[in-house]
């Protein structure tokens, strides 16, 4: 296709024609039936998320951390007179910030302020420095394979994917209910798509648009349990590698649906524990990147199509938009997609003539993607080291346990500029 007339003929003619008749008029819709949005999510059983998880939703003894608006109040002062940023630098951050300190409330609680100040100041540097290492992970490019599940009802058609992966020479494997198809029957297809691009180590892109819960792909009924059974039974299945010894860095996950990061978390601590109960151990996690943050429900456009958020504005960006690029990294995700997600449910704040903040205006319409990256032994040792610095007069007292470090971290929300966020470091 040589123009976006070309594009627009033969792939989302529909698609541009409802965005123009509901001009200015948005239709929101939650990827969950409306039982989920009256209820709050139900949650899965810390046992079998491991213990970060846990200590991800423990009490943390009145230390600043009970919820992101009270760590934000407590400490607000504090991060305005030290952190030289702007805000909407550090509200790129600051939950990332937040829940690792989060996973740690137990030992943030026993340091003093002094302490504690300290200690949001180094992991707040720590995920500036993760997010520039990180910016490099290819997401569309030459050679990747892109393994798509849509939705069954309204969600993109099989060419609208097929079209994106051959601007990026990647192969496209397209999975979505049609005719008297089972959802169960697509279910397993695309979990022995990914299973096979995963034992043969092929770098490959996976998207899941659609519903979604904290527990399973609720389009198709498929549980975290289940992707990661699969996920680590196919790396341990790889020929001439250390079946003991697993490296997902090859795969991306995009969820873009209701509850993706809760999902995202579940599906990475089953992976962990699948592999430790099977005598192995993940060396690197997968780059998994959510659509809509923690308890967030994720937002579409509503027309003929049912176009996610987060996936209509990659589309936009790096695919309408011409020149398309070489490839589609890490960093352009960061860098691009901010001032689109940034518009729904808040307001541009402009000083001399630029945008330097968000007012928010409507909770309920945000949706903050989040990248997670995996994190290798060198990274665990230096947080680990981090913790250890900031624990005063005291820090061999200690449980180990209670200076662990995940596998994977949360790096912050798609609204970033790579050359501003340096000005932290």
């Amino acid at each position: 296709m040589n123009s976006r007339r070309d594009f627009l003929d033969n792939c989302w003619k529909e698609y541009f024609r409802d965005i123009q008749a509901l001009c200015s008029q948005w239709l929101y819709a939650c990827f969950g039936c409306l039982l989920f949005v009256a209820q709050a999510p139900q949650k899965v059983p810390a046992a079998e998320c491991g213990d970060d998880i846990a200590s991800y939703r423990a009490t943390d003894g009145g230390s600043g951390l009970e919820s992101l608006a009270q760590f934000q109040s407590v400490f607000q002062t504090f991060i305005d007179a030290n952190l030289k940023t702007v805000p909407m630098q550090w509200r790129q951050i600051q939950p990332s910030v937040y829940w690792y300190l989060k996973s740690h409330s137990k030992l943030f609680a026993r340091m003093s302020r002094s302490e504690q100040e300290a200690l949001i100041e180094e992991i707040a540097h720590y995920i500036v420095m993760l997010r520039q290492d990180s910016s490099q992970y290819v997401v569309l490019g030459k050679g990747r394979t892109i393994i798509a599940l849509l939705d069954p009802e309204q969600g993109l058609d099989r060419k609208q994917i097929t079209a994106l992966a051959s601007a990026y020479q990647c192969e496209a494997q397209v999975y979505k209910r049609t005719g008297d198809a089972l959802l169960e029957e697509v279910a397993e297809e695309f979990v022995a798509a990914l299973t096979d691009a995963v034992k043969k180590n092929q770098p490959t892109t996976v998207v899941v648009l659609g519903h979604g819960l904290p527990e399973e792909i609720q389009s198709y009924h498929i549980s975290y349990q289940r992707v990661a059974a699969a996920v680590v039974a196919a790396a341990r299945a790889r020929s001439g590698v250390d079946s003991t010894k697993l490296d997902l860095e090859n795969i991306v996950l995009i969820f873009d649906d209701c509850y993706s990061t809760d999902f995202v978390i579940n599906l990475a601590h089953s992976m962990e524990s699948v592999s430790k109960t099977s005598g192995s151990s993940i060396v690197s996690m997968p780059v998994m990147i959510a659509g809509a943050n923690r308890n967030q429900l994720g937002h579409a456009d509503v027309g003929t199509k049912f176009v996610t958020h987060f996936w209509d504005s990659a589309i936009e960006l790096f695919f309408i938009r011409k020149p398309v690029p070489r490839t589609v990294t890490v960093r352009d995700f960061l860098e691009r997609v901010d001032r689109y997600m940034l518009g729904f449910g808040r307001t541009p704040v402009i000083q001399n003539n630029r945008v330097i903040d968000y007012r928010d205006t409507d909770p309920v319409l945000f949706q903050d993607p989040v990248f997670f990256v995996p994190l290798n032994e060198m990274h665990r040792k230096e947080l680990r080291e981090i913790l250890r610095k900031n624990l005063g007069n005291d820090p061999e007292s200690v449980d180990e346990r209670e200076m662990s470090a995940p596998l994977f971290l949360d790096i912050g929300l798609i609204r970033s500029n790579m050359s501003r966020a340096r000005r932290l470091s």
